[in-house]
């Protein structure tokens, strides 16, 4: 399997560094496997569940949000004032997420083929409509699941954050708050 750091140590390493190492491993993804993968900029068929992110990761998304000029910061208040859909993510609005750019590292991962263990038994998951792309892909286009929790807990822990968790509900409350 992959390691997202090219097999090198675990090292403390910035969270914009980890989220541009998992870009970078996309990107390879979607140009190697571009006619077998299906999920593109618009789909949503992930964002159907409510999640939770370390303190740090809610931590950025508000710190990007609130760098933003005022104009950004309405649209994207504007766009969470819209009905959300039944089970989605409290971020997606008219299956676009209104953080895209900011988004936690789980969302960065999604549509890749994903190997974790689980009760001591090895995984490889893959968004169903990308199944396809199992059928020709090797060990290096598997992303490390397992790996990228363990580099993202040690960055918040580094940064002197517990373990606690935030809802994405509990940011997107942020954001429509924000003054």
């Amino acid at each position: 399997m992959t390691s997202i750091c090219n097999g090198a140590r675990l090292k403390i390493m910035k969270i914009t560094d980890l989220y541009n190492k998992v870009s970078e491993f996309e990107s390879k993804q979607s140009k190697d496997f571009k006619e077998a993968l299906t999920c593109k900029k618009g789909c949503s068929k992930c964002c159907y569940v409510d999640l939770s992110v370390f303190e740090l990761e809610a931590d950025n998304i508000k710190n990007w949000f609130s760098s933003l000029d005022k104009n950004d910061q309405k649209d994207i208040q504007e766009k969470l004032k819209l009905p959300q859909s039944q089970g989605a993510c409290s971020l997606l609005r008219n299956e676009e997420c209104a953080i895209y750019e900011a988004r936690p590292l789980i969302c960065h991962t999604q549509g890749n083929a994903l190997f974790f263990q689980e009760d001591g038994i090895n995984h490889v998951d893959i968004c169903p409509l990308n199944d396809e792309a199992t059928e020709v892909m090797q060990n290096d286009d598997v992303l490390n699941l397992d790996l990228l929790n363990t580099i993202l807990a040690q960055i918040n822990h580094s940064l002197g954050y517990d373990e606690n968790r935030i809802s994405l509900k509990g940011i997107a409350e942020f954001i429509r708050k924000f003054q």
